[in-house]
């Protein structure tokens, strides 16, 4: 016979408090009496907007992130060899890849585009897919485990807008997490890069964002309203950021804020560090990159969250390619040659459909 804790003999599964939490929000949302008041909507949102904050704390809980080897000093990409030819015309490797995520895009994010934009995020299991194509690869040196030679802004670009061929919304939130891994390439330091870039060419790719906009009109990157005043050993922020990609899932935040007495400067910082929290934004058009403010009340941080190299703030961010950093060289074509998953499928595609015969398929043009 069943005793008291089981029912028909089978033990109940354990819930924590976030599993008290979800069941009494879906019961809530479940209740007929919201229809009558017409709150239906309204409490949609809010049990949905719950439930991804706490998802948010579950997994950057469980992540841990932890220094995986010890470097001497930081890796960083050499900027693409100078043509005295400026043309962005994309070169062989460029092109294929260019098929490769236009395909990808057609076929896996253009058919759940509408359900991604109703429900403010992408559908289980997308985001995996893409990241089995390696595209956060691409912006980390070979020797941090990416496949990364040279830094092309070019190929950057490229992969946006093949992607957002299929959804704009869903390329956002594809390609948040590269904004982060390659600015950690850019300007982090050795203990930074063993810390957190390990994560982003292993299986499990953490969502993560750069958090520089701020909601206020003629927005300057330059002129930030959040701030990060000098405490003790370390820095205390506060402000509020905007139109953050995967906001509520995130695990690793790169933020923006301005030091007092030296400008503005990035920070890392980790979802689950006290003071911080989310609100959802959703934006037209955007939805499906499920859009939130990050709130910022007095976070506290060691001084060695802010950015390594390059203290000050640098042109990192477009608000509508989050994957892409901008360099002052980095405008040149180039990249990672064909050990990139997604450029084995493309050139797997181009010599067996579309590749005249004789013609190497890592060609390129001098200067490139």
């Amino acid at each position: 016979m069943a005793n008291n804790n089981t029912r028909d003999g089978v033990a109940p599964v354990p819930r924590d408090v976030l599993g008290y939490g979800l069941a009494a929000l879906n019961r809530v949302a479940g209740s007929p009496v919201l229809d009558r008041l017409g709150l239906r909507k309204r409490a949609e949102q809010v049990a949905f907007q719950a439930s991804k904050t706490g998802f948010r704390v579950a997994g950057a809980a469980s992540r841990g992130f932890s220094s995986a080897q010890g470097l001497s000093k930081p890796a960083r990409l050499p900027a693409s060899k100078p043509s005295d030819l400026f043309d962005l015309t994309p070169d062989d490797e460029q092109q294929m890849i260019v098929e490769t995520v236009a395909a990808f895009a057609s076929e896996q994010l253009r058919p759940v585009a509408a359900e991604a934009n109703e429900s403010c995020a992408a559908p289980a299991g997308l985001l995996e897919r893409v990241n089995e194509l390696g595209v956060t690869l691409v912006g980390v040196p070979e020797e941090l485990g990416g496949v990364g030679t040279e830094r092309s802004a070019v190929t950057n670009v490229l992969v946006a807008e093949a992607l957002a061929h299929g959804d704009m919304g869903l390329a956002v939130s594809c390609l948040a997490p590269s904004a982060v891994s390659t600015a950690l390439v850019l300007w982090g330091d050795e203990r930074q890069q063993a810390t957190y870039l390990p994560s982003f060419v292993g299986e499990s790719v953490p969502a993560a964002a750069l958090a520089v906009l701020e909601p206020r009109p003629l927005f300057d990157p330059f002129a930030l309203h959040s701030t990060a005043r000098r405490s003790g050993a370390g820095f205390v922020l506060n402000g509020v950021k905007s139109m953050v990609p995967r906001a509520a899932e995130c695990e690793l935040f790169v933020i923006a804020a301005e030091v007092e007495g030296a400008g503005p400067a990035l920070f890392l910082v980790e979802s689950d560090t006290a003071g911080l929290s989310i609100e959802a934004e959703p934006a037209m058009g955007l939805r499906a990159a499920g859009m939130g403010r990050v709130v910022l009340q007095d976070v506290q941080l060691s001084q060695a969250a802010m950015r390594g190299q390059h203290r000050g703030l640098c042109p990192v961010h477009s608000a509508g390619a989050p994957g892409l950093v901008r360099t002052g060289r980095g405008h040149q074509q180039g990249g990672a040659r064909l050990r990139h998953p997604l450029r084995q499928r493309a050139c797997g595609v181009r010599r067996a459909d579309q590749q005249p015969p004789g013609r190497g398929v890592q060609g390129g043009r001098p200067g490139h």
